[in-house]
């Protein structure tokens, strides 16, 4: 099936909840809820950036800027652990029509600022194909269907995109898709942080619910590999490195448009974030041992994840325990497939070749695709040419299926 046909009938397979036949075999959506038991690991809250002349300038703004403060302002000063949809939520898995419990599941970890499963199903669809095996969508921190429905919304973002404009001049790349993101990391950076550990924490808990023979739908044997793409695959490697639960030794990563450490990344884009938020982001990241060290809270946090956190220190800066880092890619670069895009400019390929340095860049392929792609969306469904995208989605779906069959 080409891959708009793809695209149009596993998305009503999705939402209407209906099934897709794939080798004479019945296969649909189910859905599952879990519970984050995050705020029990991390008690503290992340407050905004203060000081005397910020604080009054900001209460000025806000004043002037209703939906702004609202939207954003009001939630940003309010604890993560008051967002009941970010701690109780749903997982989607696709697999084979029945009750039997399933012996392997590739776990598929999205992108930066996704707020909907859509661009995913024909790659799930296609991985299942490939594979035989179940696709489990794990919804990061903040995003999907963990965050609140505002931030989803274009006439509400738009009205907070222009106020944000009016108070930065010269901002670049906002728009009412990035927005959300963009107001939360500019003025709380440690949030990606926060929010990045608690998703590999959560990762941490379904795994070890499915180890432990708890989950309804996989065995407690079962054999678990995972499919990243772009900040996913970036979490992915985090997972494999620390390997928290101690039952990863055997998983398997196909990495897709990822693969650097985050200092290499350039993610100013209308649908990631904007130039300030960018900004804000690397003052943070690009000094984050020291700037961790001034919070005593985020500091035990890191130590308390002990190898996680150690794990996230060597991929925020490629500066950080690289020697360990270079080890650690090393050991693992049987069970990691990096495949990056030649014009993506976010995940750009020289970041993932001063990330998989010398026997680790043997797991990383380069390619291109002969039409107009971006990171954010590197098989467009609107192409002219249809067979090239349907070429290209072929390529690298047949790669990833190989490598995670």
């Amino acid at each position: 099936m080409s891959f708009n046909g793809n695209f149009e009938t596993t998305r009503n397979a999705f939402y209407a909840g209906g099934k897709l036949v794939m080798n004479d075999t019945e296969w649909n959506f189910v859905t599952s809820p879990f519970r984050s038991d995050y705020h029990e690991i991390y008690h503290e809250e992340v407050k905004t950036k203060t000081n005397c002349l910020y604080s009054v300038l900001l209460k000025y703004f806000l004043n002037n800027n209703a939906n702004t403060n609202k939207y954003f302002f009001r939630n940003l000063n309010a604890p993560d652990s008051s967002f009941d949809t970010n701690y109780n939520f749903n997982y989607h898995l696709f697999r084979r029509e029945g009750k039997e419990k399933l012996d392997s599941v590739i776990l598929l970890l999205h992108g930066l600022n996704e707020r909907n499963w859509d661009k995913y199903l024909p790659w799930v669809r296609e991985i299942s194909n490939k594979t035989g095996k179940a696709v489990l969508m794990f919804p990061l921190a903040f995003h999907m269907e963990r965050a609140p429905k505002e931030w989803s919304n274009p006439r509400l973002m738009f009205e907070v995109c222009k106020e944000r404009m009016a108070l930065l001049p010269g901002l670049t790349e906002s728009s009412f898709a990035n927005v959300a993101l963009s107001t939360r990391l500019q003025f709380a950076p440690e949030r990606f942080l926060v929010s990045g550990l608690q998703t590999l924490n959560d990762l941490t808990k379904l795994i070890m619910e499915i180890k432990s023979g708890n989950n309804a739908h996989i065995k407690s044997n079962a054999v678990i590999d995972f499919f990243g793409y772009s900040i996913g695959s970036f979490l992915g490697e985090i997972l494999l490195m620390s390997d928290p639960s101690g039952q990863l030794s055997d998983s398997r990563l196909f990495v897709f448009c990822g693969g650097s450490t985050l200092d290499n990344t350039d993610p100013v884009s209308k649908a990631i974030m904007d130039s300030q938020a960018s900004e804000s982001m690397n003052d943070y990241y690009n000094n984050f041992d020291e700037n961790i060290k001034r919070e005593e809270a985020l500091s035990d946090l890191v130590s308390k994840l002990d190898s996680i956190g150690a794990a996230f220190r060597m991929m925020v800066n490629s500066g950080n325990l690289r020697s360990f880092r270079d080890m650690l890619f090393h050991e693992l670069k049987s069970r990691l497939m990096v495949v990056n895009l030649l014009q993506d400019r976010v995940f750009h390929p020289e970041g993932t070749k001063l990330t998989y340095t010398g026997k680790s860049a043997d797991c990383v392929k380069m390619t291109d695709f002969p039409y107009q792609y971006s990171h954010e969306n590197p098989f467009p469904v609107s192409a002219k040419d249809k067979e090239q995208v349907d070429r290209s989605f072929e390529g690298v779906f047949s790669m990833a299926g190989a490598f995670l069959m």
